[in-house]
């Protein structure tokens, strides 16, 4: 090959998004959690995006760049959305696009739940054993294609005391969920 020739292969690979492109890693917004579950209020689930976004950026590391919760959360009141309306994917890449992310991140807590013994708590029931239940939906919106990439369910049920053993379980959730988004 001669030096022309190499030259312009090395343009083309850069224009076409080779070697280079393959190593810019992507920026990625994370919004409000919704939260429909019974118990979500003991732990202030809505705000557990903010240990999310601490758990993707660690489990992304070199790959993915997690704009600051605070700056999303600023993009949505000048915008005048809500977390409940980037559920359409034209809201959603807006949000994405005034904070330059590729792609937005949605969580929806589904289950947070200590099954209570029957009549309710008495003192001797804070050491009784009780069943946990966690329940995280987690969309991922590619808000350049304006498609869902992800869309996962992350669960988990655990026998614990006490309740504090709910955010414990959150926090399994959330560790699977920022592992899975990661591996994108």
């Amino acid at each position: 090959m001669g030096r022309p020739t190499l030259a312009l292969a090395v343009v083309a690979t850069f224009l076409v998004g080779g070697p280079a492109a393959a190593t810019q890693p992507v920026v990625v917004a994370v919004t409000e959690f919704a939260d429909d579950s019974v118990d979500g209020f003991r732990i202030d689930a809505a705000r557990m995006h903010v240990e999310f976004a601490s758990l993707l950026a660690s489990a992304g590391a070199g790959r993915l760049v997690v704009v600051p919760v605070a700056q999303v959360e600023s993009a949505l009141r000048v915008s005048g959305l809500r977390s409940e309306d980037l559920s359409r994917p034209f809201a959603g890449s807006a949000v994405a696009a005034a904070v330059g992310a590729r792609w937005l991140v949605r969580g929806r807590w589904t289950v947070l739940e200590v099954d209570r013994p029957e009549p309710p708590l008495l003192p001797d029931d804070l050491i009784r054993p009780v069943l946990v239940h966690a329940a995280l939906e987690v969309q991922v919106l590619d808000a350049v294609q304006r498609r869902l990439v992800l869309r996962e369910l992350f669960s988990t049920t655990t026998v614990a005391t006490g309740t504090h053993s709910l955010r414990d379980a959150a926090r399994s959730v959330l560790r699977r969920a920022a592992d899975r988004v990661a591996r994108l």
